[in-house]
């Protein structure tokens, strides 16, 4: 019933921690993360339950999540940093084909069902 509301709540604390320039560096990296973590809208009980029974879905939610927790850094960084801003597309290309490789090792058939 009040999940709408402690979502609104969540996301505002870590926007004010993220936005507040006077807090701890390490601070703003962990809200910028978190933010990004949450944004994902992954599935977390498939990460949850990957460390217990290692399934190519929560694998994959992993590897999407990371990519947008390093991406969100990256971008966070290259405010911090203007000259990052050259580096930024090959980040982000090589980003991208790591999620790709990920996801096409996880496409095969799974030898457990067979």
């Amino acid at each position: 019933m009040f999940s709408g509301l402690k979502n609104f709540a969540i996301d505002k604390i870590l926007r004010h921690v993220a936005d507040n320039a006077k807090l701890n560096l390490w601070t703003n990296w962990i809200a910028v993360a978190l933010l990004a973590a949450l944004g994902a809208n992954a599935n977390w009980m498939l990460i949850v339950g990957y460390f217990s029974h290692q399934t190519p879905q929560g694998l994959h939610e992993i590897i999407r999540v990371a990519v947008a927790v390093i991406t969100a850094l990256l971008l966070y960084l290259t405010g911090k940093f203007p000259w990052l801003k050259q580096w930024l597309p090959v980040a982000e290309d090589i980003l991208q084909e790591a999620a790709k490789e990920a996801g096409q090792s996880n496409d095969g058939p799974d030898p457990k069902n067979h």
